[in-house]
């Protein structure tokens, strides 16, 4: 309201001036003619920079706010530095950046400076290279979460103001993922950059610069290996064989990088998924859960000849890949006749642009992009507690996501750092002023209110801590500690905490997590190193699941195998053992209205007998935190049940 008034303000009250004078260095608003006070208490709530004296103020300059358009945390990103190119997530890339070199934060926003490291690009004249990377960003991710995938396979994961690229009147335009479109046509490289000096100790470059009987030996290795050459003739005779090259792997990093090696050699590759489902490795006796199947292919016969794979391929016609297409420009459809299209092959459209002088179409047509329509889009959850940018000035863009989409970079200001020393010494080390000092411990009060300037940033900079505490405690993986902070965000933002004790909602939101990860925690656990009773984390958690709908299936007994059988130094052929015991003791209902601890338990207390691996039932109860004598009535359940014969 105070911030209204003063904005409204147009006048003085007591002479009528329209002279008035903003004085931010004795926060008041001074009418300049006769000297009245009209307002005082102001603060400078704009974009720029706070001004604490009159010389800042004369010297400071606009700077926008930054912009929260971010990717996730595991889409790869191709990185260079000193000659080596990596394919590296842009959570982990960006974490060692900010960790290494410090960050200033403006709002919820993290800005660190880098230097020499490069990423790939295209400039204004559409020129894929690599170009330098000036500042990476990272913010909480506090809106929904998009997963774009395009034909061919490739995805990427972006908030939804986040922006990629399509085409609009023959030119490549940013466009927000929230207003993206199914059937949008989506910029991608078609080529990808390799290193100008050819001695740098780089995978990709020396692979591109192999001898020609080297290299297609390596890729026919891989290829035989883990893929397969498929050749198959069209049914029109006229037309050229359809040929293919595919690799799989259970590897998806693997089939990602595979992914950015095709257009290093000038192919443009589809990407596919699968899972493999959970099984045993009979000669070891080895469990393997689900995994996923990740693999890719080529379809153009003319690449798969050109790479070495296919011989003798027949020259007829045939239609053009996509690589080798553009978006059809409607406005010039009367050269292909009343047809509906899509899409226009390259030639064509270099025939027409020349035909009509249409340099924008020209160039787009010769540019190294290619243009891919969007398959599906839905909302996913993030995999990380925070979302990541690159910025790459001149360009705007880099490279992100699986097989590499072309994302809009941030645009962040380049203010005042929040990060203010407590130690009263300039960057010489030398003592400040008595002046300079006062001045340095208003701001630094300044920026202590401003970073947690409200009572829910307060509550939230205390929660997410606990929450940290609690899981360093438990020996939790960092994806279940993101997940808790992420479930108790949206309690904060749907008003949940009110009357109830941040220890608790906290508590209750790292079991929720740990629940969801398939990384189980008892309430026992949880209560042990948390500040609040058992009783009070439940009461929380059943409050939280009700009201932001959280649909947890009760904890599998199956869940609690690895981490029972890690404690008691058993082998996989006993956790192995272990499971197959709980499938078939699920099947016949034996672990409904039982605790899975206790049942989980049980099992693998048989299974260490039945293996050679024997385990007392104390010990077995120990380490499951449940009484021997519950181990010792669902050992005799199961026994009885399915038929066991254990001798003890």
């Amino acid at each position: 309201m105070e911030k209204e008034k003063v904005e409204s303000q147009k006048k003085c009250p007591e002479c009528g001036s329209t002279k008035l004078v903003r004085d931010y260095e004795r926060a008041e608003l001074v009418c300049a003619s006769c000297g009245y006070i009209i307002h005082d208490k102001i603060m400078d709530m704009g974009p720029e920079w706070r001004a604490f004296d009159q010389e800042q103020r004369e010297r400071r300059g606009r700077v926008g706010a930054p912009m929260t358009l971010s990717v996730d945390y595991a889409e790869p990103v191709i990185i260079e530095r000193d000659g080596q190119v990596q394919v590296v997530e842009i959570g982990k890339f960006v974490d060692e950046v900010i960790e290494r070199s410090g960050a200033r934060r403006m709002k919820n926003v993290e800005i660190a400076e880098v230097s020499g490291y490069r990423t790939v690009a295209f400039d204004k004249d559409l020129r894929i290279g690599f170009r330098p990377i000036s500042h990476v960003v990272r913010h909480e991710v506090v809106e929904d979460l998009y997963e774009i995938e395009l034909e061919t396979g490739r995805k990427i994961r972006v908030t939804g103001a986040h922006s990629l690229f399509t085409v609009r009147k023959n030119e490549v335009c940013p466009i927000r993922v929230d207003s993206i479109k199914k059937g949008e046509f989506i910029v991608v490289p078609r080529y990808l950059p390799t290193l100008e000096s050819p001695d740098r100790p780089n995978l990709l470059e020396k692979f591109a610069s192999l001898p020609e009987e080297p290299k297609l030996e390596f890729m026919q290795a891989h290829v035989s290996g883990d893929g397969c050459i498929c050749v198959m003739d069209e049914e029109n005779p006229g037309w050229q064989p359809a040929g293919q090259v595919h690799t799989v792997s259970a590897n998806g990093a693997l089939g990602n990088d595979i992914m950015f090696l095709y257009p290093q050699q000038g192919a443009l590759a589809g990407y596919r998924e699968g899972k493999i489902p959970d099984h045993e490795i009979r000669s070891t006796g080895q469990f393997i859960g689900e995994s996923r199947l990740t693999g890719t292919r080529v379809t153009d016969p003319d690449v798969a000849k050109d790479l070495g794979f296919i011989e003798g391929v027949a020259e007829h016609r045939r239609k053009a890949a996509i690589e080798d297409t553009v978006p059809a420009p409607q406005e010039y459809k009367k050269f292909w006749g009343s047809r509906a299209r899509k899409r226009i092959s390259r030639e064509l459209a270099i025939s027409i642009a020349k035909k009509v002088g249409d340099e924008k179409l020209l160039a787009l047509a010769e540019s190294p992009l290619a243009f891919l329509q969007v398959r599906k889009i839905t909302k996913v959850k993030p995999t990380s507690r925070y979302a990541y940018d690159l910025s790459v000035p001149g360009c705007e863009n880099f490279v992100a996501g699986l097989g590499g989409v072309f994302a809009h970079n941030t645009i962040h200001d380049k203010g005042l750092s929040t990060m203010i020393d407590w130690r009263d010494r300039d960057s010489h080390g030398k003592d400040l002023t008595p002046k300079r000092r006062a001045q340095i411990y208003r701001l630094r009060k300044w920026q202590r209110r401003i970073r947690v300037s409200d009572a829910t940033e307060r509550n939230l900079a205390f929660a997410l801590s606990e929450i940290d505490r609690m899981a360093s405690h438990l020996n939790l993986p960092r994806n279940v500690r993101e997940a808790a902070a992420l479930i108790y965000r949206k309690a904060v933002e749907e008003r949940l905490i009110r009357g109830r004790s941040i220890e608790g909602v906290a508590a209750a939101a790292l079991y929720a997590a740990c629940r969801e990860s398939k990384v189980p925690r008892t309430l026992d656990e949880i209560a042990e190193v948390s500040r609040v009773s058992k009783k009070e984390i439940g009461r929380s958690y059943r409050f939280i699941a009700r009201e932001l709908l959280i649909h947890l299936r009760p904890t599998s007994p199956i869940d609690y195998i690895p981490r029972f059988g890690s404690d008691l130094g058993l082998s996989g052929a006993v956790q192995s053992k272990a499971i197959e015991l709980l499938k078939e003791a699920t099947k016949k209902g034996l672990t409904s209205g039982r605790g899975p601890t206790g049942v989980a338990a049980a099992a693998i207390y048989i299974a260490s007998v039945l293996c050679g691996e024997r385990r007392t039932q104390r010990d077995v109860a120990d380490v499951a935190r449940v009484t021997e004598v519950t181990v010792r009535n669902r050992y005799k359940e199961l026994c009885e049940k399915l038929g066991l014969d254990v001798e003890l």
